[in-house]
């Protein structure tokens, strides 16, 4: 399926069914924590994050698309037998597209498909802002579509602003308020262990799985997946 000629009539984004968030979300953070917990650098820049998702998803047996959102055309990284997480490459027609533009990862596996937004955060260096802007138009579009699932990397400090648990005053206001005190402190999760909460934000509930690490030289990392979850109960229904 993942070597149709370019020259195919493009497939709709629904040609694929979207794969539940429960069998992404858990694998993927356990892989990466146990490729990452050594990597003092992570958290630095997205791109780095990047790579090490996709390397955790094809090792998980994902298929990932690659290449411009606008084009007809894209590449597709598969596992390679043996070395599952080094990528054989393809090319074909895209399979997947996101009508506002584009996402960090599109993974693909066994019919179906999940679209990943990426963002680290780190206390050093030109990411030492909390960026609560970027972080809260991510998880807007998390709240739009069963399809995303939000993978961020955040230093301790850094998930500090976001925990409930800051200690630091100074710095930039929150864009959204109750974002700041979304997630459970870095001294409720236990290092190496999946830690599932829920939490609601501008009136949609999210579900989310951290996994605390312990990097040696600098100091706590939170690595989180966000998904979209069921509606609170007493949210208000659609129709009569």
């Amino acid at each position: 399926m993942l070597t149709r000629s370019a020259h195919d009539a493009p497939l709709a984004p629904n040609a694929l069914s979207v794969i539940p968030a429960s069998l992404v979300s858990v694998s993927l953070l356990e892989t990466l924590d146990r490729r990452t917990r050594l990597d003092p650098l992570l958290a630095h820049q997205e791109g780095h994050l990047k790579v090490e998702v996709m390397r955790a998803l094809l090792s998980l047996g994902f298929t990932l698309q690659e290449g411009s959102p606008r084009a007809n055309h894209a590449h597709f990284a598969s596992p390679t037998l043996g070395v599952p997480d080094v990528p054989t490459w393809t090319s074909g027609t895209r399979l997947i597209r996101v009508p506002d533009g584009s996402s960090d990862i599109v993974a693909i596996k066994d019919g179906g498909f999940r679209q990943l937004e990426l963002k680290t955060r780190c206390d050093h260096g030109s990411k030492s802002g909390a960026a609560t802007a970027e972080i809260a138009a991510d998880l807007a579009r998390v709240a739009q579509s069963d399809e995303f699932t939000f993978v961020g990397a955040l230093d301790g400090g850094i998930h500090r602003s976001f925990s409930g648990d800051k200690v630091e005053r100074r710095g930039r206001k929150a864009t959204m308020t109750e974002l700041t005190s979304a997630l459970p402190p870095a001294g409720e999760l236990r290092t190496g262990v999946v830690h599932s909460c829920a939490f609601d934000l501008s009136g949609c509930r999210f579900e989310a799985n951290l996994i605390r690490q312990d990097v040696p030289g600098n100091g706590v990392r939170i690595l989180m997946a966000i998904d979209r979850g069921t509606a609170r109960p007493d949210a208000p229904r659609a129709g009569p």
